[in-house]
């Protein structure tokens, strides 16, 4: 079916107006990522054995697809990357609001994501629509999908820097050893030192009662390991002189 549509798909030639060929194309990728996510469910719902999921399938065309021998999990998983990377590519809507669908996809089935989600093809993504999904983006960064992750920040960074620099400041703070791994390009393409100073302005606004109260909080938690060593040694000493 991939092979059909993409056939399809190429066979929309220049002749067409250039808006009609990319909804032609952005709706047929629509299609065929929502019918392979379903296959995929399907396939995972019934422990990933073709025959099973083709009993449990009532659309015929998802039976054939779930139930053909060389269309593995795996390989269903790569079609489901494949199409919905086509997709965003052309614009559709469905393989838009499916991004962190396929983010989770590609964490779990990370051998599926070959050259899908390559530097190059994600380069060819509008940016716009990706931007909505930087927060949850943000999020992955630790994640298995984490190496997806960045690419699509990065990408988004080069367009909407602006739009990236103050909640990834914020959000970089709190990341894992893999994510900050992760985001040395990121930094650097995110990098305003009138911008960085601007949020570390930012946090010092804040009430004086309320900085004094969180001064004193971190005061003592650096002072709390050296309380109980020396609440230890004490119990020692006295443990002994009995």
């Amino acid at each position: 079916h991939y092979a059909v549509a993409t056939n399809i798909s190429d066979s929309i030639t220049d002749s067409f107006d250039k808006d009609l060929k990319q909804q032609l194309q952005s709706t047929l990728y629509g299609k065929m990522a929502h019918h392979y996510d379903a296959v995929l469910a399907v396939m995972e719902e019934s422990g990933a054995a073709p025959r099973a999921a083709e009993k449990r399938t009532r659309d015929d065309v998802i039976k054939k697809a779930a139930g053909a021998g060389s269309n593995s999990v795996a390989n269903i998983a790569k079609l489901v990357i494949s199409t919905h990377v086509k997709g965003l590519q052309c614009g559709s809507e469905y393989c838009r609001y499916r991004l962190l669908k396929l983010l989770k996809v590609v964490g779990k089935y990370p051998y599926a994501v070959e050259n899908s989600m390559s530097a190059d093809n994600i380069a060819q993504i509008p940016s716009w629509m990706l931007l909505e999904y930087a927060p949850q983006l943000m999020g992955c960064l630790d994640l298995p999908e984490g190496d997806v992750a960045v690419l699509l920040l990065e990408h988004i960074a080069v367009k909407y820097p602006s739009a990236l620099r103050y909640p990834f400041k914020i959000t970089s703070e709190f990341l894992g050893q893999k994510g900050r791994n992760l985001c040395h390009n990121l930094n650097r393409l995110l990098y305003n030192k009138s911008v960085d100073a601007f949020v570390e302005a930012l946090y010092g606004i804040s009430h004086p009662e309320l900085r004094w109260k969180d001064g004193l909080k971190a005061l003592s938690d650096i002072l709390a390991p050296k309380r109980e060593g020396k609440t230890a040694q004490t119990q020692d000493m006295e443990a002994n002189k009995q």
